[in-house]
């Protein structure tokens, strides 16, 4: 009633075909599996809408996990802190520029000072950061694929479902007096 002209078609194929039917333009959007990284899949628009950046904190070695608000992670990558952490802060940013106002936030568990330099620059940028239960985190590592393991890129996955849940805090500055 809305949109009288408009029409949905749903079509099915295999994902370096439905990825080839993206990049010419014969389909708008797309549900692809084991996707190889590629300039022509552009993830903006998927996060655009809001976006969680859950990080897994470690003396050096961090691991990013990019999802939207309902906690569907669109990307997955490390940095090493802090040589490249002005890397990541500039991804951040840019996101921030993309991004409906007040649809970011970063998430983090609250283990040791390694994350303490980039909680701050996150909030001196203006985007809140929540703190998810390492209890939490660690009770939830079955939940959702049935597998007990747990590594640096699962937690990251999990910090963000965590926190898409609304099942952390804000992470509030400490105040020094």
């Amino acid at each position: 009633e809305r949109l009288p002209n408009a029409t949905l078609s749903v079509v099915e194929g295999l994902s370096t075909y439905v990825l080839e039917w993206l990049a010419i333009g014969r389909v708008d959007c797309a549900v692809v599996y084991n996707v190889t990284p590629s300039a022509a899949v552009d993830l903006l628009p998927v996060l655009a809408a809001g976006c969680i950046v859950a990080l897994d904190v470690a003396k050096a070695k961090f691991v990013v996990a990019l999802a939207t608000l309902s906690g569907e992670v669109v990307k997955l990558f490390r940095f090493e802190h802090p040589t490249e952490s002005r890397v990541f802060l500039s991804l951040v940013d840019a996101l921030r520029g993309h991004v409906e106002p007040g649809k970011l936030r970063a998430a983090m568990e609250p283990t040791g000072t390694y994350g303490d330099a980039i909680r701050h620059q996150l909030g001196a940028m203006g985007v809140p950061v929540c703190m998810v239960s390492p209890k939490r985190t660690h009770d939830s590592r079955e939940v959702f694929d049935g597998v007990p393991s747990m590594h640096d890129p699962k937690s990251a996955v999990l910090i963000a479902k965590l926190c898409s849940m609304d099942l952390s805090s804000q992470w509030l500055p400490r105040s020094d007096a």
